[in-house]
């Protein structure tokens, strides 16, 4: 899909290469028997029955990869989810190779996570599968290392912000986040926040969603929205709930909405392994006050916790009226953020 920038790949066949299930290791007249956990056949004689009877284990993968790719200022960012299906089937054959019994068994796990089967073998991803997209970007490709390479909207450069004047709130947003954001890119954090648009721009009366891929820990999660008029509401109060960590793709509909004055605005998100604020910020606050009290709940965290993982993005956006939509040959609800 190129106007989203997303490739699908659906992969069916021998897990061993992308699969780590350990070993499985069996007592022979010849000694150990040692298999790949991961290997896709495997027959183990003597198991259970005194009779000669083995057992026939068959392990299949089923996966689909996301490769998104967007751009972020002057750079491209590509990432890469996928979805690990893995189907385990056990049967008992006597001598003659008749079956005597079959059993079934399904797990699934996502990119960095783990599935366990009944029997206790653990497996997860070798990272082979999400490096097929990685190793086909020229040779020229680098890691980004800048910190503008977290703001997921292109149309708003940070550098063009007018920090003495209207700016202000969000050149201090993205000052008081930096240090947090520059851990997300460079220890490779993983936090991902985006808005959902069909053209880049909030219009008038559109409804904020949030598209969020969480760090490679578990977190609270705090998200704010800074409006033009100098106000901030709290769109996840972030000291409730913990994520799993790399929760991927959860659309969250807030319930803000966007309205007068237009102009640049700002989402500020911040993961951390203990919650942000002691208390849920007030609904609706002063930018002002919001952020005094951001500072000094991030300096907190860090006395009270040293060494805890912070990840910080800052989504700078562009709202307009709905006028603007219609005026550019988009239809009247074109604009508002879509599920996908």
């Amino acid at each position: 899909d190129r106007r989203r920038g997303l490739i699908v790949v659906t992969y069916t066949g021998s897990p061993e290469q992308f699969v780590d299930c350990g070993w499985i290791v069996q007592q022979g007249p010849q000694g150990l028997n040692k298999v790949p956990g991961a290997s896709d056949q495997a027959v183990f004689q003597g198991v259970a029955r005194a009779d000669g009877a083995s057992m026939r284990r068959n392990l299949k993968l089923d996966a689909r990869s996301v490769v998104r790719v967007r751009p972020v200022g002057i750079y491209t960012d590509v990432s890469v989810n996928s979805v690990y299906v893995l189907t385990k089937t056990v049967g008992l054959e006597d001598t003659s190779g008749q079956q005597r019994g079959r059993r079934d068994e399904v797990i699934s796990f996502r990119t960095g996570g783990k599935g366990k089967f009944d029997a206790g073998t653990l497996c997860q991803p070798t990272g082979k599968l999400e490096l097929l997209a990685l190793d086909a970007l020229p040779r020229s490709a680098t890691v980004a290392t800048t910190a503008e390479a977290d703001l997921a909207v292109a149309s708003v450069d940070e550098n063009g912000l007018a920090c003495d004047g209207a700016d202000q709130p969000y050149c201090e947003a993205l000052q008081i986040t930096a240090p947090y954001r520059e851990a997300n890119t460079l220890q490779a954090f993983g936090l991902r926040l985006d808005v959902r648009t069909t053209d880049g721009v909030l219009y008038g009366g559109d409804i904020v969603v949030l598209d969020i891929s969480f760090p490679t820990y578990d977190s609270y999660l705090h998200v704010a929205y800074l409006d033009r008029a100098g106000r901030v509401d709290t769109l996840i109060p972030g000291n409730q709930q913990i994520w799993p960590a790399q929760a991927a793709n959860f659309v969250e509909e807030t319930a803000h909405a966007i309205g007068e004055p237009f102009g640049v605005e700002a989402i500020v998100a911040i993961a951390s392994e203990q919650p942000l604020f002691r208390r849920a910020r007030p609904r609706s606050e002063r930018a002002s006050t919001y952020l005094s009290a951001l500072r000094q709940a991030l300096a907190d965290l860090q006395a009270e916790h040293p060494g805890m993982r912070i990840a910080a993005n800052v989504i700078l956006l562009r709202t307009a009226p709905r006028d603007d939509a219609t005026s550019a040959g988009v239809s009247s609800g074109s604009g508002r953020p879509t599920r996908g």
